[in-house]
């Protein structure tokens, strides 16, 4: 390992980098903290990285080929779309992503839209603000027990879905064609076609990342299907 590697964080959310900067000086690491608005903001600093770390920052092909001895990127999140991996790979440089980070976070806050559109609590909320004080506001309200919730992709987020909304006593069933029937079952769901799930669904939960697969993956037949008053939940992205 060479002395005094940088290290390159190309954007972050969080107030400071302590936590990040404490790792990295302890083993001599050089932090260069930026907040790059585009790609071109990484050439200059590029070529002497030993590691680069991103967060929303595309680190694409033009920059990848102007390191000449970084050894890894590493991804804050799950998806490293925004890697050129083929270009990273072609020259033997590592790409990294935390396969775990914010599950937790998004099935609570799908489940939080969830509840918040089945309870109707915008319109009453609004009304309330209006001066108008009776439960027929929002009607009608369901009772969610006995429902069907549809699950769109279970990955790690689904799961984590399906586990809290198993709590309320709805009836779950799950679309994901890369899953194994036998691993949706384990998990108390009922694996469904397409079809079945959109036309069936009170409630449908999308989780899936945006490619050229799941592109459209409701349009104007899948809302034919649907019961008229589901409810769409989608904190894919």
């Amino acid at each position: 390992m060479i002395s005094n590697p940088k290290v390159v964080i190309t954007d972050y959310d969080y107030g400071d980098l302590e936590i990040e900067k404490g790792i990295l000086h302890g083993v001599g690491a050089e932090v260069i903290p930026l907040q790059a608005k585009c790609e071109e903001d990484l050439f200059e600093v590029a070529e002497d990285c030993f590691g680069m770390i991103n967060q929303y920052a595309r680190v694409g092909r033009e920059t990848i080929q102007r390191m000449k001895q970084c050894k890894v990127i590493a991804r804050y999140g799950v998806g490293v779309d925004i890697v050129d991996v083929d270009a990273a790979t072609e020259r033997g440089i590592l790409v990294t992503n935390v396969q775990d980070y914010c599950t937790e976070e998004v099935a609570d806050h799908s489940i939080a839209l969830w509840l918040t559109l089945a309870r109707k609590l915008p319109r009453y909320d609004k009304a309330t603000r209006s001066g108008v004080w009776n439960w027929q506001t929002g009607a009608p309200v369901f009772r969610i027990r006995g429902r069907v919730m549809g699950i769109v992709s279970f990955g790690k987020i689904g799961q984590a879905i399906a586990e809290r909304a198993r709590g309320f006593g709805v009836e779950l069933m799950v679309y994901d064609p890369y899953i194994s029937q036998s691993s949706i079952e384990k998990m108390g769901c009922r694996p469904v076609n397409k079809e079945t799930l959109i036309r069936e669904s009170d409630f449908l939960m999308m989780q899936a990342p945006m490619t050229e697969e799941t592109h459209h993956f409701l349009s104007f037949n899948e809302f034919k299907l649907m019961k008229s008053n589901a409810i769409v939940i989608n904190t894919g992205r």
